[in-house]
């Protein structure tokens, strides 16, 4: 009884802190659906050189507190930032929305970005998020095949991999992720875009040449680089 009053005792300023910080700031709001919000910017319109600097600039902004969550920045007719939102499912998404929040006035007052950004958006810290959405697939897969009674019969010997496990991540990935020559390189689905002809897991078979071959592959199913 004594620990649980003293737990509480140190948890209250905490808490009380979290709270302050609320009041001072409004929550970074959760995002609406994806066809409620701007699409993302033409590339064949926007040059890269542009668009990647006004990325890089938010991004200095925004990937120090938001942790695990997907930002997404909407900007007005002028090109100018005009909302912010975040998608996050993690405990710790919910402190990162907070900081976020204290970040709004900075996002905001952003010198306007090209023209053609004007009625579209602009999606942050994707690569982190993504990687936080991949742990979280591996862990339930991982959960699911402790709980299985047939994990224990689909070890394959060969490669020392479990079928069951492998069969779960290709069911619910919609990521490829390769490793070669020292890089780490994400490919994800964009946004509202229409599902690729292929299973993540099946272009990710399939796709196995040089590296750059790989990619355009990899890039020719629908999938883009996520820096």
């Amino acid at each position: 009884m004594f620990r649980r009053a003293r737990d509480a005792a140190v948890a209250l300023p905490v808490f009380v802190a979290l709270w302050g910080c609320a009041s001072a700031h409004p929550l970074l709001p959760v995002c609406a659906s994806i066809e409620q919000l701007e699409p993302p910017p033409d590339s064949k319109i926007c040059e890269a050189p542009e668009l990647d600097a006004l990325r890089s600039d938010l991004s200095r902004i925004v990937e120090p507190e938001a942790g695990s969550l997907l930002v997404r920045v909407e900007f007005d007719e002028t090109s100018k930032a005009s909302k912010v939102c975040a998608d996050g499912r993690s405990a710790a998404d919910a402190q990162a929305r907070m900081a976020l929040a204290g970040q709004l006035g900075e996002i905001m007052k952003h010198a306007p970005g090209p023209a053609c950004l004007a009625g579209r958006r602009l999606d942050l810290n994707r690569r982190r998020s993504t990687l936080a959405e991949i742990e979280r697939v591996e862990e339930s897969c991982s959960e699911e095949m402790r709980h299985s009674t047939e994990a224990m019969f689909s070890v394959d010997l060969t490669t020392g991999t479990n079928r069951q496990y492998a069969d779960c991540i290709a069911r619910n990935a919609d990521w490829v992720l390769i490793e070669r020559s020292g890089q780490t390189l994400l490919f994800v689905k964009p946004d509202g875009a229409e599902a690729p002809p292929a299973r993540a897991a099946d272009t990710a078979s399939r796709c196995s040449r040089d590296l750059d071959a790989q990619i355009a592959c990899i890039e020719q199913d629908g999938f883009e680089l996520v820096r």
